[in-house]
C-alpha cells in the first residue's frame, strides 16, 4: 500500500479513492498524499476507520495543501474531537469547497465548531454533509445560524 503511495503522490493525480481500506498505516499514507500531491483536486476516503492520530496527521497535512477542492472522510471514526480539529483547518483552506462527514461519529460539540468555520469570511466551504451523525438539536441550529451567515 505504501509503494502505490508512492506511486500516486509522484503522478499528477487530480481524484483519488480509497475505500475499504484495512492497512494500519493507510491515514498516514492519505495524509502525506494530501501534503504532497498539488494537483489533487478530489480525495474520497470513505471507510477507512481514520481515528483520533490520523485525524490530527491529516489536519497538518491538510494546511500543507493548496488544491483540495472535495474531501470525502464519510463512514470513518471521526468524533467531536476530530470533527474540531478538522473545523479549524477548513476555515482557512483556500480551496476546499465540498466536506463530507457524514455516517461518522460527530455530535453536537463537533457540528457546532464545523458551523463556526463555515460561517468564516475566510472559507471557502459551500457543502457540508453531516447526514447519519448525531447532532442533536443544538448542532441543528447552529448548521441553520451559519447557513444564514453564508
Amino acid at each position: 500500500m505504501v509503494a502505490l503511495f508512492r506511486f500516486i503522490i509522484s503522478r499528477l493525480i487530480q481524484d483519488f479513492l480509497l475505500s475499504h481500506g484495512d492497512a494500519p498505516n493507510g491515514g498516514v499514507a492519505i495524509a502525506e498524499l494530501i501534503a504532497q500531491n498539488n494537483t489533487l483536486l478530489e480525495l474520497k476516503t470513505a471507510r477507512n476507520h481514520i481515528r483520533k492520530q490520523c485525524a490530527r496527521l491529516l489536519v497538518d497535512k491538510l494546511a500543507l495543501n493548496t488544491s483540495l477542492r472535495l474531501l470525502d472522510l464519510s463512514h470513518n471514526d471521526i468524533a467531536d474531537q476530530e470533527a474540531r480539529l478538522f473545523s479549524r483547518s477548513l476555515h482557512v483552506h483556500p480551496a476546499l469547497t465540498h466536506v463530507d462527514l457524514s455516517s461518522n461519529c460527530i455530535g453536537s460539540k463537533g457540528a457546532i465548531a464545523l458551523a463556526y468555520a463555515a460561517q468564516q469570511p475566510d472559507s471557502a466551504m459551500q457543502y457540508l454533509n453531516l447526514n447519519g451523525n448525531n447532532i442533536g438539536r443544538m448542532g441543528g441550529v447552529y448548521m441553520l445560524r451559519a447557513m444564514r451567515a453564508v
